[in-house]
């Protein structure tokens, strides 16, 4: 069954109790006020009141004060529901007309403390309260019993008017009033089942949603942990593309220089030592591009010294220079605007097309042109060695890492080995107003 279905089940219930009661408030009071002027208009009274143990009020009092009660009861449990303000108040005003009520009545019913009882259990949020309201109500329950107080405090009942009747009108009359009593009692009883029914069954589904809420943050948990590998991951692999575009490039200018030392020493010392001292400088500058990318690696947003024209102009001097091979290069770079990853990618794909030119290739001439395609959208890079070319391209860790970089910047590259080796790139430019 759904909760608002319950919820308006459970309401109808209670209404059913409001009326009850007042049909018993209204029989009660009416057939003791009526029986009241009964009397006294037969001129019985004497006779009446030889039979009863107390003077019972005047025949206004029961109705107007059970009437007035039921009703601020009813009003302070409306506002309690409707406007959710003074509800501790208010909670403790419907004890109060509860009580008051049933005095008002001289303990003739006691059904209007079930109303109140199953009221404030629908309230109360927490079973410890609602066990606190059940053994103060049952108290009040028990003490109401008329033929207990009477022990004490002689009063005028429902019953002691009924007798002024024939026994059948009599029995008929204590009849009715035990129906009406029995009514409440049970729909009571119903208003209770259904509340703690709704209850278990909302328990259930905190459980439910508890359960369903553990699994998510294990879910979370898992994804984060899951995130954080990607991440440990991702920086491993940039960490190895530094490492292979810095130190990779210069020590293979480096390893080249060296050749060529080694092999100008038998012709002349002073070639070799010409060329031992552009092998010193190409180191230097490598040491500059490692403590560069160590600034990079700390603070991604390090800034840049030299433009990026400047860094492939020298990039290729220093390659040229210390391996001997030609570098002829066709830059168009004015006007082109790059981020700081888009012209990193530029720089490492250069890098790594001489390197590969140079160490695998054994290329003695290298050319590089990067310029914007006719169309303006993309910027265009070409590197073209003369060297030994390769029939069946694998690509390793740089040609790969080379294509995951112009991927993340949604741009490509491709690979030729058919005629020396070509590398070709392209990456998207952005319009002025997007820069």
């Amino acid at each position: 069954m759904p909760e608002d279905q319950k919820n308006r089940r459970l309401g109808v219930l209670w209404g059913f109790i409001c009326l009850i009661n007042l049909l018993a408030i209204l029989f009660l009071t009416g057939t003791t006020t009526l029986t009241a002027v009964r009397i006294c208009r037969a001129g019985e009274a004497r006779a009446f009141l030889d039979t009863l143990s107390a003077l019972p009020a005047a025949p206004w009092v029961m109705p107007v004060c059970a009437v007035t009660g039921y009703a601020a009861l009813l009003t302070a449990s409306f506002y309690r529901r409707l406007l959710r303000r003074h509800e501790l108040g208010c909670c403790v005003i419907e004890v109060a007309l509860c009580i008051f009520i049933t005095l008002a009545m001289h303990m003739s019913y006691k059904g209007v403390i079930l109303l109140v009882l199953a009221d404030l259990l629908d309230y109360l949020d927490s079973w410890s309260k609602r066990s606190a309201l059940i053994a103060l109500m049952a108290g009040l329950y028990v003490a109401a019993d008329a033929d207990l107080v009477q022990l004490v405090w002689p009063m005028v009942t429902f019953e002691h008017f009924a007798r002024y009747y024939p026994a059948r009108q009599a029995v008929m009359l204590l009849g009715v009033r035990n129906l009406i009593a029995s009514a409440a009692v049970i729909s009571f009883v119903l208003f209770s089942m259904l509340l703690v029914r709704i209850q278990s069954a909302e328990t259930r589904r905190i459980q439910r949603l508890n359960t369903e809420l553990a699994q998510a943050n294990d879910q979370l948990h898992q994804m984060a942990m899951e995130r954080e590998r990607m991440a440990e991951t991702r920086e491993r692999n940039r960490l190895a593309r530094e490492i292979h575009d810095t130190l990779g490039h210069s020590l293979t200018g480096i390893s080249v220089g060296l050749d060529a030392c080694m092999a100008l020493l038998s012709v002349s010392v002073d070639a070799a030592r010409q060329q031992l001292e552009l092998v010193s400088q190409v180191a230097r500058h490598g040491l500059e591009d490692v403590r560069a990318s160590v600034g990079a690696l700390r603070a991604d947003d390090a800034p840049r010294h030299v433009s990026i024209t400047e860094a492939i102009q020298r990039l290729a001097a220093d390659s040229a220079a210390a391996s001997g091979a030609q570098i002829p290069m066709e830059l168009a770079l004015d006007g082109v605007t790059l981020t700081n990853d888009e012209e990193n990618a530029v720089i490492r794909l250069v890098q790594e097309g001489i390197t590969n030119a140079l160490r695998h290739g054994r290329a003695s001439r290298i050319e590089v042109r990067i310029a914007p395609d006719p169309a303006g959208r993309e910027l265009a890079l070409r590197v073209q060695d003369n060297g030994v070319g390769c029939a069946a391209i694998t690509p390793n860790f740089g040609l790969r890492h080379m294509q995951e970089r112009f991927g993340l910047l949604g741009g490509w590259v491709r690979f030729d080995g058919s005629n020396g080796f070509l590398i070709e790139a392209a990456l998207p430019l952005r319009r002025e107003e997007e820069a």
